[in-house]
């Protein structure tokens, strides 16, 4: 590459937010790999671990999705800490949330899907709906959703009494899903994609226990009986 493309893919990673650690790493493994086989490493450990006589012969070849990799690896092994002090400016900027937002619910939020979360450009659409009924809908999961289960918004119908009776914990939501599944001869799981998208707006996301929990009890049934009407 010129120099000039190469000045430009570095503006393109930082406007798209790359983790400059990640950024690092990834490059230090441009023709070198660590003894230990590990690609996610901190740079102390790079350093610690190279030794010019492993660098490969051959030319090294630049793999955008390979760094996409370590990228994701990285921003999910931050400390919680330090993965909300990156997302908030993120969230702020695109208005995802405003100043009002706490850092405890924020917290409880980043909680769950910052082990789902491939990238920090894309972290305002993965969980922009936590903060606003005015979510856009993945029109491309639609398609899928019959696949799972038949009729979505029958599984909603069928799924929402037992949401209403059931305690606001995990274990108490995994058991309305298994005994919904059971009533209708069904997989539990059937009941899952419905259930996502009538809350987000998504085909796929965090863990979808953990998301209906820190949703909340009155919001996610708000939005299943909207969906099911």
């Amino acid at each position: 590459m010129s120099k000039r493309d190469r000045g430009a893919l570095i503006e393109e990673y930082q406007q798209r937010r790359y983790l400059p650690a990640a950024v690092r790493n990834y490059l230090c493994l441009l023709g070198w790999t660590p003894a230990d086989g590990k690609e996610v490493l901190p740079i102390d450990e790079i350093v610690r671990q190279f030794e010019i006589s492993a660098v490969h012969q051959s030319n090294a070849r630049f793999d955008e999705r390979k760094m996409s990799h370590v990228n994701a690896q990285t921003l999910r092994g931050l400390p919680a800490a330090e993965f909300a002090t990156l997302a908030r400016p993120i969230l702020l900027e695109t208005k995802v949330i405003d100043a009002t937002v706490s850092d405890a619910r924020l917290a409880e939020v980043l909680g769950i899907v910052q082990e789902k979360v491939i990238s920090l450009e894309h972290l305002p659409e993965f969980m922009g709906f936590f903060f606003t009924d005015a979510f856009k809908k993945d029109e491309g999961a639609v398609a899928n959703l019959t696949k799972k289960g038949g009729d979505p918004v029958a599984r909603v119908r069928e799924l929402l009494p037992a949401l209403e009776a059931a305690e606001w914990t995990e274990p108490a939501l995994e058991a309305a899903f298994a005994a919904v599944g059971t009533a209708n001869n069904r997989k539990p799981t059937d009941y899952f994609a419905p259930a996502r998208f009538a809350i987000s707006g998504q085909g796929g996301g965090a863990h979808l226990l953990g998301v209906l929990r820190v949703l909340g009890r009155d919001t996610t049934l708000a939005r299943l009986k909207a969906y099911a009407a």
